[in-house]
Order: C-alpha cells, then sequence, then structure tokens
C-alpha cells in the first residue's frame, strides 16, 4: 500500500513554517524528529544490503499485525510514516509548536529519550485498547491500521498543558475552555471533523500523557523530600506541597539544632557552676580554733567554749552566705 503524495503542498508549507520559526531557534531533537519524519515521507528509492523501503502496511500498527504476527519492531516505526503530505505537515506544525516548549524546560538529552517512551508506551496504549474493543465490541478493531505520530503529539500536549493547569485555551474564537480539558475536546471534535483520524490513537496519547504526568509528579515530590531540592511543575497545588514539605522538613532541622544548642549550653552551665563552687570552696578560710583561752585579766568572766562555738558558727554562716549568693 503506497500513501498517496498529493502534490506536496503541504511539504512546502512545513518548510515555510520552519523558516519563519527560525532553523536557528529550533532545538536540535525536535528538528532531527521534523528531517526523519520528512525522510520517511519522501520514501527515498535505494536497497542496501537486501533492505528496501517499507510500504504503509509493513509499518502500520494493529493487534493482528503486531501481536498475532508478533511484528513489535512496528510499535516504534509506525510513528515515523504518514498517510500523506497534509497528514505530515498538520502534525509536524503542532510537533513544532509543542517541541520547542518541552525540549527547552527538560533538555535534549531527556526530551529525546522522553520521545522514545512516549512513542512505545502509546503504540503500546494502542494495542492494549484495540484488545479491548475487539474482544468486547468488534472484532474489526482489531485489523485497524494506523500510522502517523499524532498519538505521540496528543502526549506532549497533556505534558506541556499539565505546566499552566489554570489557564484557558480560546476555541475559534467561540467561548474559553479550561486548558486541563483542551486536549479531550480536541480529541472529540477532531473525531468528527476528520472521521478517517484514529480515535484510539489519539485517545492512547491522552491516557499516556495523564499517566506520565503522574509518574514524574510523584518522582519530583519523592526527590524534594529527600534531598529538599525545589522544582517548578506548574501545578499551583502541587507547588504548595512541595514548599509545605521543605518547610516542615526545615522546621525540623531547626527545632533539632536548637534542642542540641540549649543541651550544650545546659551542660557547660553545670560544668562552671560545678568548677566555680569548687573553687569558692577553696576561697573560703578554714574556721580558726583558739588554743590557748583568754587571759583572766577582765573582771568580767569569758566562758572559751561558748566563744569559739560563736565564732565557728558566725564562720560558718559566712561561708553559707557565699554559697547562696553564688548559687543565685
Amino acid at each position: 500500500m503506497r500513501r498517496g503524495r498529493g502534490g506536496g503542498f503541504g511539504l512546502f508549507l512545513l518548510g515555510g513554517e520552519i523558516f519563519r520559526v527560525g532553523v536557528n531557534t529550533i532545538r536540535p531533537v525536535t528538528l532531527l524528529t521534523i528531517f526523519l519524519m520528512v525522510f520517511c515521507y519522501l520514501q527515498p528509492n535505494w536497497r542496501y544490503n537486501r533492505f528496501s523501503w517499507p510500504r504503509l502496511d509493513e509499518v502500520c500498527i494493529s493487534v493482528e499485525s503486531t501481536v498475532y504476527r508478533n511484528q513489535w519492531k512496528r510499535l516504534l516505526f509506525s510513528a515515523v510514516f504518514h498517510a500523506d503530505d497534509m497528514h505530515l505537515y498538520y502534525n509536524m506544525v503542532s510537533f513544532l509548536w509543542k517541541s520547542r516548549q518541552l525540549e527547552r524546560k527538560f533538555g535534549s538529552n531527556f526530551y529525546a529519550f522522553l520521545l522514545i517512551a512516549l512513542t512505545i508506551a502509546t503504540h503500546a496504549m494502542y494495542i492494549g485498547i484495540s484488545i479491548l474493543l475487539a474482544e468486547y465490541y468488534s472484532y474489526e478493531y482489531a485489523y485497524h491500521c494506523a500510522v502517523g505520530f499524532s498519538g505521540v503529539i496528543f502526549a506532549l500536549k497533556v505534558i506541556l498543558d499539565s505546566f499552566t493547569p489554570n489557564a484557558t485555551s480560546n476555541v475559534m474564537g467561540i467561548f474559553y475552555l479550561p486548558i486541563r480539558y483542551a486536549s479531550w475536546f480536541e480529541l472529540i471534535l477532531i473525531s468528527i471533523l476528520v472521521p478517517n483520524a484514529s480515535f484510539v490513537g489519539h485517545l492512547s496519547g491522552i491516557l499516556v500523557g495523564v499517566f506520565s504526568i503522574w509518574l514524574y509528579k510523584t518522582c519530583i515530590r519523592r526527590r524534594n523530600y529527600y534531598f529538599g531540592r525545589s522544582d517548578r511543575l506548574g501545578n499551583g497545588e502541587e507547588d504548595l506541597e512541595l514548599r509545605r514539605i521543605r518547610a516542615e522538613r526545615l522546621n525540623q532541622e531547626r527545632d533539632n539544632e536548637r534542642k542540641r544548642i540549649d543541651k550544650l549550653e545546659k551542660e557547660m552551665i553545670e560544668q562552671a557552676k560545678q568548677r566555680s563552687l569548687e573553687d569558692v570552696r577553696n576561697l573560703l578560710p578554714d574556721p580558726v580554733i583558739r588554743d590557748n583561752p583568754p587571759s583572766q585579766e577582765n573582771k568580767t568572766f569569758i566562758d572559751p567554749d561558748k566563744e569559739l562555738n560563736s565564732e565557728i558558727a558566725e564562720r560558718e554562716a559566712m561561708r553559707a552566705a557565699r554559697l547562696a549568693k553564688f548559687q543565685k
């Protein structure tokens, strides 16, 4: 099955759009992906080591070709082929607008990995949904064969919209729709306007995009919790939760540090008190005990034992007063 090439008008429009945006402003992964799609569409007529360029029916994805005939390579190859030039043009223009923003945010290396993962996951989801529809609705879904990058583009759209969840989208200048529902509205609208479009393929891309966002936010939340790092996820509620978790961890660390300092201060005060009490005791004079009784020259009789006891009591009172004053 060969594609209807049309007049090549779609390729002309795509080239004009790329030069309008500016080739130097497009990130490498995005640019290489577009060139790969165009190259696969042009189907160069060459053979190498018994390899010839495949036809659409040899790369399109379906339950019958992938599962029954065990041709799992179609999970990846079916995304880079398109039915005609306008199909290629619409997909690549939409991909160019979304991919420029996402590659700038994630970086080229991670974004290349993300594209491959989304491609395989979207087509695996397409196979799973088709098996369910063939089992419970109509067996014809097992033989529906699809090509194109639109399922992955829907996944990218869901991921991109998740960074601005509170924004709205202007639908044909008629009404505004919350951007979180824009992908679902576009899914229904394309199915009505373009009956030949793969509804299951687009739905698979949306579901994979939703799952990717959940997985990404879960990983970021755990990374921030364990490593105290902050990242903009685009979701206001998610940002508040990350800030709350980080604030709790900082408060806990401050409380622990404050308790440790208080404990050290108490130990230092106790040690200082012990050293000071010993120094005071060493400085206080010992009570003097007179060996010789007072002279009996005075007419008044003085009891030596009573005088000695009084002096000892006075010395002890002075010592107790000094210790009490220091302890205060």
